[in-house]
């Protein structure tokens, strides 16, 4: 057992992603692998493209890097598109089930385990490494995405 890496998430701005970057480089031989939170503009709310993302985060040391919460499979898919295209190497995509909405009272997301699945075997075809889930995210989204995953 034990820790395989460590993943920085839901980071917006660079600045503040490169610090704890940093910070955990100098005091661990683990890899690292970070990831920005993208909105509808397919940018971080600082302004941040994929493309700014990958370049900066990957010229730091990462590891890897992606992208998760935020949104739903679908937006998430154009950005970790635009990251590939530009480099074959290690991403990571931990999206939300969907946008969630308040249906009486309670917080619902939208996106079934099946459309998870759906949008996992894309992800699997873009060459992304780590495929998982952020907010919403049941054990029976992760059960489906697994499934797709075993396959490959």
């Amino acid at each position: 057992a034990g820790v395989d890496l460590i993943v920085l998430e839901t980071f917006y701005n660079l600045d503040e992603i490169k610090i704890a970057l940093k910070a955990v480089k100098e005091n661990s031989n683990l890899p690292v692998f970070t990831s920005m939170s993208f909105d509808e503009s397919l940018k971080t709310i600082y302004g941040i493209s994929p493309e700014k993302a990958v370049e900066e985060l990957f010229r730091e040391g990462a590891d890897g890097v992606g992208a998760n919460c935020g949104s739903g499979p679908e937006l998430l898919y154009q950005v970790l598109s635009r990251m590939r295209a530009i480099t074959d190497a290690p991403l990571l995509v931990e999206p939300n089930a969907g946008i969630p909405y308040l249906e009486n009272n309670k917080v619902i997301y939208p996106t079934t385990p099946q459309e998870m699945a759906e949008y996992a075997g894309k992800f699997v075809q873009l060459k992304v490494n780590i495929i998982g889930g952020c907010c919403g995210t049941t054990p029976e989204h992760i059960k489906a995405i697994a499934q797709v995953v075993k396959r490959v």
